[in-house]
């Protein structure tokens, strides 16, 4: 994941078109691309709620909603919230992403002597 402010959610360029998606319908596809794009800028570990889903699917989504959990790219945790399988084997745990992070913040402050607690005054 790149620290420059960009964040990426890791598609294969051939999602399109290979075999991990010729059982879904094309609306299909750009509903899970967006649940995935939404759980990854919400940091939701993957995952999405039902009302996150009327925001996220046009028209129609709940045809599209039900081919990917039949097709296991979507699974139900509760009657409300519902989460992606694989989200783990793609995306490191929110959790260690803060940590690590924080880790880095501190080794920041003491290569560069600053003390805890400092806070840097614009320029």
């Amino acid at each position: 994941m790149p620290r420059s402010g960009k964040r990426w959610v890791p598609i294969d360029w051939n999602f399109f078109d290979d075999g991990y998606a010729d059982d879904l319908t094309d609306a299909a596809m750009v509903l899970f691309q967006r649940i995935l794009i939404d759980c990854h800028r919400r940091d939701t570990n993957g995952i999405v709620s039902t009302s996150s889903l009327r925001h996220l699917g046009r028209k129609g989504w709940q045809n599209s909603f039900r081919l990917l959990l039949r097709s296991g790219r979507i699974s139900q945790k509760d009657d409300q919230t519902y989460y992606i399988p694989s989200w783990d084997k793609w995306h490191e745990p929110i959790d260690a992403i803060h940590a690590r992070r924080a880790a880095d913040r501190q080794r920041k402050r003491l290569k560069n002597g600053i003390p805890r607690g400092a806070f840097r005054i614009p320029d």
